[in-house]
């Protein structure tokens, strides 16, 4: 096999699997775009490929190879596979395609990622909204202002967004937190001038 390249994602420039560290980021050669490569174990170095034993009468046999005895179990999907066939990606063991699907997890991911900026506004706006439960922002502000900040560098969602939401929801998160400590401020003086009789 000759040298094999992927094109960088941002710039399509040919990316040398010779620089690839094994899940580290390289730099692209053309853009510096930081990439990180996850490939099928002998797709560069296929002299390492060893396809394991040949499947004896009544032994469980590969899925993809059935002449091939099976020395694992995919954890994805449940199919054998021959030495050939596995993957080993963080301490699992998948066939192709399961690996495929994993290596495409961060999309997955933030499908179904929280969106904080959503959850710090809605901890801070809902309560106000109604009388009876006005009370419970003296908790919710601090914590949706506490969120705020917490989170503010995550992703928000697969499609971009504005940090709207999560401004919106640190400004509100400050005025009340400020007007509850305004409002137990005035108290306490009404209540130390009233003692003093003021």
């Amino acid at each position: 096999m000759g040298a094999v390249a992927i094109p960088c994602p941002r710039c399509r420039a040919d990316l040398p699997l010779t620089t690839a560290g094994e899940g580290r980021p390289f730099p692209c050669p053309r853009c510096h775009t930081a990439t990180t490569l996850r490939l099928y174990p002998t797709f560069a170095r296929p002299d390492l490929a060893d396809p394991g034993a040949d499947a004896l009468p009544g032994d469980a046999a590969c899925f993809h190879h059935p002449d091939r005895r099976a020395e694992a179990i995919c954890d994805g999907c449940g199919r054998f596979l021959c030495r050939l066939c596995e993957i080993k990606l963080g301490g699992r063991r998948l066939c192709g395609g399961c690996f495929s699907s994993a290596t495409q997890a961060p999309l997955a991911v933030r499908h179904s990622i929280v969106q904080y900026d959503s959850l710090a506004l809605a901890m801070v706006a809902l309560p106000l909204l109604s009388f009876v439960f006005g009370a419970v922002t003296l908790f919710t502000a601090p914590a949706a202002v506490w969120l705020a900040l917490q989170h503010w560098r995550r992703p928000m969602s697969v499609l971009p967004r504005t940090r709207f939401r999560m401004t919106l929801a640190l400004a509100l998160g400050v005025l009340v937190t400020l007007g509850w400590i305004a409002l137990f401020g005035v108290l306490a003086y009404a209540i130390l001038a009233k003692g003093s009789g003021l």
